[in-house]
């Protein structure tokens, strides 16, 4: 009898934990699937793609964003301002007349919003005959580009800075002086850099222009600062313009001023910032 009952029981305690068991196992199924449902919903947009045969153009250029994604509503600006829900809904490629920053940005119900995607077009003026280009100091003999007259060639380069369309400079700073064939008007003055944080290539802290007929006695038009490369940016291009009243002369000097040192955040704290340029455009 005592051996019935211990059976008994043990058949009992067996059924209470299975029972227990599928309880919780379906208190946990139905607990975690508002947590799966909420983890779908958390998944982001990339950002969208700007497209175009250039960065620098004559005329004008077409300009098309792509995602393909169904349902996805694409707005954009063109003046520079962050894009929101508010902004030009993008349909058909926009066609650019001028110097543009586009900015763009993607919605879907389903999804969180997209990072902001830029990118900047320069629309170049008319093309002057120069007889000289002059530097300071070469570049370094990895990145020695073309030579001086790449820096005048109206080539935009790509986000790889092994191309001959760059030339890198191992810290310090960079002056160029330009000398045309005859005296012109000149109103503005861009540099063209690379900023690429991950292969230690940084913006430079500013660049100054002068302008004059006797080139040892040019005056200073301005200087204009340049935002520094921060420790969230990707390989992107920047440029940096400065504009005035228009000035006649024969010789246009830019300077480019470095930072001294790899900011704090970066893995090469103190040392050297690489310098890339590819091209000065004046108008």
């Amino acid at each position: 009898m005592g051996k019935i009952k211990k059976y008994w029981s043990c058949i009992y305690c067996f059924l209470i934990l299975v029972l227990y068991g599928c309880d919780a196992l379906s208190t946990q199924m139905n607990s975690s699937s508002p947590s799966v449902y909420l983890q779908q919903e958390a998944v982001s947009l990339s950002a969208p793609i700007i497209k175009a045969e250039s960065i620098f153009f004559d005329n004008q250029l077409e300009v098309s964003i792509n995602m393909n994604i169904p349902g996805v509503k694409i707005y954009y600006t063109v003046n520079g301002e962050n894009p929101s829900e508010n902004s030009t809904l993008y349909k058909s490629p926009i066609i650019l007349e001028k110097s543009n920053l586009i900015k763009t940005i993607a919605f879907h119900p389903g999804y969180i919003t997209s990072e902001v995607a830029q990118k900047e077009f320069k629309k170049l003026g008319a093309s002057k005959s120069i007889a000289k280009v002059e530097m300071t100091r070469v570049p370094h003999r990895n990145y020695p580009g073309i030579g001086e007259l790449g820096l005048i060639n109206r080539l935009k380069g790509t986000t790889n800075f092994k191309t001959d369309q760059w030339m890198g400079f191992d810290g310090g700073d960079l002056e160029v002086v330009i000398e045309f064939v005859e005296e012109i008007e000149l109103s503005e003055v861009t540099g063209s850099f690379l900023s690429d944080p991950a292969s230690w290539i940084f913006l430079p802290k500013c660049i100054s222009v002068f302008h004059g007929s006797n080139k040892n006695k040019l005056v200073k038009l301005g200087t204009v600062s340049i935002d520094r490369t921060k420790e969230s940016d990707t390989r992107v291009f920047r440029y940096g313009s400065l504009n005035f009243d228009e000035n006649r002369g024969k010789y246009l000097k830019v300077i480019i001023e470095n930072h001294d040192e790899i900011p704090y955040w970066h893995p090469g704290k103190g040392t050297n910032p690489w310098l890339f340029i590819d091209e000065i455009l004046f108008e």
